[in-house]
């Protein structure tokens, strides 16, 4: 199984509700790769799709909002980052049934999906903070 995602303050992006959203979605990421390493039949795998859909959904509204509201200049493609996970996640748990005989594709996919959260935490969230805490130093 791959390493679980583990947060670092150096994650952090300066906003306690943000880092609370990303550290709960590595904690989500996490049991589903978990699920996905147990094999069939895939017990819990469908929850832990679904946690963390709803989970991502909910974090990237609220984000989408807030740079709307500071008129971040990379908004578009952050927001496009986010619909792009999205997609992986759906074409992930499509890629379930076909892929279920072969667990080690399924799990790297899975894996790959993780390290792109992370990814997207460490670079875009933490520049998305602080262009926020330079807005409010010059607002």
């Amino acid at each position: 199984m791959a390493d679980p995602l583990r947060w670092e303050e150096s994650l952090a992006t300066g906003f306690g509700a943000l880092d609370e959203q990303h550290r709960a979605l590595l904690e989500c990421s996490n049991r589903l790769l978990a699920c996905a390493a147990s094999g069939p039949p895939w017990v819990d795998l469908e929850r832990a799709f679904l946690e963390l859909e709803v989970s991502f959904r909910a974090h990237a509204a609220e984000e989408e909002w807030m740079m709307r509201w500071l008129d971040y200049p990379r908004g578009d493609e952050h927001a496009g980052q986010h619909r792009s996970f999205l997609d992986q996640l759906d074409q992930l748990r499509a890629s379930l049934d076909r892929d279920a005989s072969t667990e080690t594709i399924f799990l790297a996919r899975c894996a790959s999906l993780s390290a792109a959260l992370l990814e997207h935490v460490a670079q875009e969230d933490r520049d998305l903070g602080a262009h926020a805490f330079g807005h409010a130093l010059s607002g």
